[in-house]
Formats: C-alpha cells, sequence, structure tokens
C-alpha cells in the first residue's frame, strides 16, 4: 500500500495576519512598551513621586523603623524618671506627654507603619499581579504618613 499525499493546507487568516510580510518590520512587543510606560524615571522626582509597591513597601519599614527609634527616645525618658525614687529627671506634667506620645508613637507611627510596609511588598507578589489595585492611593496614604508624623514629632518638644 502507498502512502497518501495530503494536499498542502492553507493558512487561516489569523495565522495569515501574524505572518509578517516579505521584507516588513516586525511587530513590536507589546509587553515591552507597556514596561516603558508603566517604569519609574530614573530621577529625583520620579524616586518621590513613584508608585511601585515595593519601593512604597520599604519606605513604609524605614519610616517605621525611624519612629521606633524615637519611641525607644521616649521610653527612654520614662525610664529614667523611674529609674529611683524622687528622681527629678523631668517634671510630673512634662513625664505625662512622652508616656502618651510614647504609646501613640508605637502603635500608630510604628506598628501600623510596620503591617502597611509589608503588605505593600508582598501581597502583590503572592497574588501574582503587577501592582496593587490603586497605586497612586497607595502613594498617597504614604506621603498622608509623613505629613501627620513629622509635626507631631515636633509638637512633643513644646
Amino acid at each position: 500500500m502507498q502512502p497518501v499525499a495530503l494536499p498542502e493546507r492553507a493558512a487561516t487568516p489569523s495565522e495569515a495576519a501574524s505572518e509578517p510580510a516579505a521584507g516588513a518590520e516586525p511587530a513590536p512587543d507589546p509587553a515591552g512598551q507597556l514596561e516603558k510606560i508603566w517604569e519609574t524615571p530614573k530621577t529625583l522626582w520620579g524616586e518621590l513621586t513613584t508608585v511601585d509597591h515595593k519601593k512604597i513597601g520599604v519606605r513604609y519599614l524605614v519610616t517605621a523603623f525611624v519612629f521606633l527609634v524615637v519611641g525607644g527616645v521616649e521610653a527612654l525618658v520614662m525610664r529614667l524618671q523611674l529609674a529611683g525614687p524622687n528622681l527629678r529627671t523631668v517634671s510630673p506634667d512634662a513625664f505625662a506627654q512622652p508616656f502618651t506620645m510614647h504609646g501613640m508613637t508605637m502603635i500608630f507611627w510604628c506598628a501600623a507603619p510596620i503591617l502597611s510596609g509589608f503588605s505593600n511588598y508582598l501581597v502583590p507578589l503572592l497574588i501574582g499581579s503587577r501592582d496593587r489595585a490603586f497605586p497612586r492611593l497607595n502613594a498617597f496614604t504614604y506621603r498622608i504618613l509623613g505629613r501627620f508624623g513629622v509635626p507631631r514629632v515636633d509638637a512633643q518638644g513644646r
């Protein structure tokens, strides 16, 4: 028995459209174009206005560490006052301020930013997305943290 020769199959319309014509330039890579559009500019302005979840997460963690140090100094002032009986390191009114501010610092400007930093950094990576749902809102929340955290530290000294 001899093998039967099959006629050549004609290209489907989608195959014909995807094949470049002779001498034509290859189609641009859409993924490469999107990466170019989405990438953060390599300038100071680009770094300050980035919406990249990883960079914002690292900023949250660094800011939380700074406020951890501030809260530690507040705790140190309290401990110095309580180190012995009748010490006059600070007045009773001045003792109440770091006592209250230490609690606020450690909860609102240390513990919460640590959780936000890890979630900003890790959640998009764990679920396989490119970024958070609202990246500009995510960047805005970090800016609000700094805007209200720094005057809080400044007001304590007055």
